[in-house]
């Protein structure tokens, strides 16, 4: 989500949905900017929404319509390898003003490689920024 999130710095309500071929569908939400993780970490567990392993066509676009009528984001992002036929977002049944950008993801290992690497990096600038027990 947060290497998404550097690819789209001018949007602060973002939607990344991932469906492997396998199990670990999920889902990242920015929402004001910020990583929305709900409780305890809940936010985004999309696996449960489906009765299979993975998700079908029509299950995919039931969570973009969930997510596009809950968070209303600027974009959505979906992986899903398995799926034969793009998603439109006139699918959704979304009046077109409120539709999101919609966009496919055809690989993902790039955007968790430089995902973790953001996160790092926002782990060390937090270690290094002063605080007020140890301002130095």
């Amino acid at each position: 989500m947060l290497a998404y999130q550097k690819e789209h710095p001018d949007d602060d309500n973002l939607a990344l949905l991932y469906q492997p071929d396998s199990d670990f569908a999920g889902a990242g939400l920015l929402v004001d900017g910020r990583l929305h993780r709900g409780k305890q970490g809940f936010a985004g567990e999309v696996g449960y929404l489906s009765k299979e392993g993975k998700a079908t066509r029509e299950e995919l676009l039931l969570q973009i319509t969930a997510l596009t009528a809950v968070l209303a984001p600027d974009a959505i992002a979906y992986y899903c390898p398995s799926l034969e036929k793009d998603i439109q977002m006139a699918d959704t049944g979304i009046p077109q003003d409120f539709q999101p950008r919609l966009e496919r993801l055809t690989q993902l290992d790039t955007l968790v490689l430089q995902g973790g690497q953001e996160l790092g990096r926002l782990h060390l600038l937090e270690k290094q920024r002063p605080t007020s027990a140890n301002p130095c």
